[in-house]
């Protein structure tokens, strides 16, 4: 039963937290905030390796890293798994491990990742590292909005499963933003309902907003310090369940 995994989870989560040293079991000034916007999940990329593949039809193959926040009650944070390892929690942590490989042909190509729900260990002060549940994704991409028309973004479709888990998986739409710079004549032409430059930043770095289907509404995402990794501008994925 995927409860018993958790409630076996939380039991070594306790043993790990009493043997944490001294020097760690201060809590951090500022606790991580889930990301903004009506998304039921979030995710930031950390790093990511590229590579060109493929004669004739060229492909473009990554890897990612990413973290990430999931509303609580959502198939990515189960409600059972936040009452039995972190009760109160107002949303989960997740990290991943990703990749994808895409036509540049057509925008189009799967994706795949594996993902790990993860809580606060041996050292509050730095990111959650515990894992508690495991999870994987993968689907289909349309990066065609990049690659073939030049637009900041793209689309996924997939489903979800719990590991452990005898439930069927879990549909999912997804949008993932690029960060770009903006301009008075980017902004005019891509999000005139938005035209003021970032007031987070020294540049206008936004990412364009969306629906689930990523149609475009005409506004920019002013991108926030809280939204940067070691000073660059992250990738951003917005994910809905069906």
């Amino acid at each position: 039963m995927i409860f018993r995994r958790f409630v076996t989870s939380a039991a070594l989560l306790g043993a790990v937290v009493s043997a944490t040293p001294a020097f760690a079991q201060q809590p951090p000034t500022q606790p991580p905030t889930p990301a903004a916007g009506t998304a039921q999940a979030s995710f930031y990329e950390l790093t990511e390796t590229m590579r060109l593949a493929g004669k004739g039809k060229p492909r473009r193959v990554a890897q990612s890293a990413l973290i990430g926040t999931a509303a609580v009650g959502t198939p990515m944070c189960p409600a059972s798994l936040v009452a039995a390892v972190m009760p109160g929690a107002e949303y989960c942590t997740i990290v991943a491990n990703g990749e994808d490989d895409i036509n540049l042909t057509t925008g189009l190509g799967p994706f795949d990742a594996k993902l790990s729900v993860v809580v606060q260990g041996d050292n509050p002060v730095d990111p959650p590292e515990f894992v508690v549940a495991k999870m994987r994704v993968s689907g289909k991409m349309n990066f065609s909005p990049a690659i073939l028309n030049g637009l900041p973004y793209g689309t996924v479709k997939g489903r979800l499963h719990v590991i452990g888990s005898d439930s069927d998986p879990t549909p999912f739409v997804g949008v993932f933003r690029l960060p770009f710079l903006g301009s008075k004549a980017t902004r005019e032409a891509i999000c005139p309902l938005t035209t003021d430059p970032n007031p987070n930043m020294p540049q206008d770095l936004v990412y364009v907003d969306s629906g689930p289907t990523g149609a475009l509404n005409g506004i920019c995402l002013d991108i926030k310090p809280g939204e940067l990794s070691i000073g660059y501008p992250a990738v951003r994925f917005d994910l809905w369940f069906q």
